[in-house]
C-alpha cells in the first residue's frame, strides 16, 4: 500500500493516453480495399508507411524515422504505381492516361516532400500526415474504384 501523498491518479486518463498513442492513423479494413489481392496488399503496405510515421511522431522520433520512411515510400510508390499502371495498360483500360497523370502528380508531391525534409525545411507534422492519409484513402476509395470493375471483368483478381 502506498502512503497518501495527496496525489490522485486517474487511471481512466492514463488508459486513454496509452490508447491514443497506439492508435493507427489509418485502420486497414474492408472499406479501403479494392478487391484485387495484389493491389490491396500494396495499399496495405502504404498504409503501414503512414502509420509508422504517425507512431514515430507520437513517440517524438519523427525526425529520425522520417527520412528513412520517406525514401522507402518513394521507392514503393513508384513500384506500386508501375504495377497498377501495367495492369491497366495490359488490359486496355480507357482511363489509363488520366490515372497515370494522377499518379505522376502524386509522385512529384512526394518527391517534393522528400526534398523539403532533406533540406530540413519541414518535419513530420499532423498536416503532412493528414495530407498523405487523405490522398491515399481518397485515391483508393474513389480513383482506384474506377478501374476495379473493368479489371475484374478481365479476370484480374
Amino acid at each position: 500500500m502506498l502512503p497518501d501523498m495527496g496525489i490522485k491518479l486517474d487511471l481512466r486518463f492514463a488508459t486513454q493516453v496509452l490508447c491514443i498513442k497506439s492508435m493507427a492513423l489509418i485502420t486497414w479494413d474492408d472499406s479501403i480495399k479494392v478487391g484485387l489481392w495484389t493491389i490491396d496488399t500494396q495499399h496495405e503496405r502504404w498504409v503501414g508507411f503512414i502509420n509508422d510515421l504517425h507512431e514515430a511522431m507520437l513517440a517524438g522520433k519523427g525526425k529520425t524515422v522520417l527520412r528513412k520512411t520517406l525514401a522507402a515510400m518513394v521507392d514503393y510508390t513508384r513500384t506500386h504505381f508501375a504495377d497498377e499502371e501495367k495492369l491497366m495498360s495490359t488490359h486496355g483500360y480507357s482511363g489509363y492516361a488520366e490515372h497515370k497523370a494522377i499518379h505522376d502528380a502524386f509522385v512529384a508531391q512526394v518527391l517534393d516532400l522528400q526534398r523539403r525534409v532533406q533540406a530540413d525545411e519541414i518535419g513530420v507534422s499532423r498536416e503532412v500526415l493528414n495530407r498523405l492519409k487523405n490522398w491515399l484513402v481518397n485515391h483508393i476509395k474513389v480513383t482506384d474504384q474506377d478501374y476495379v470493375p473493368f479489371l475484374k471483368s478481365k479476370g484480374v483478381l
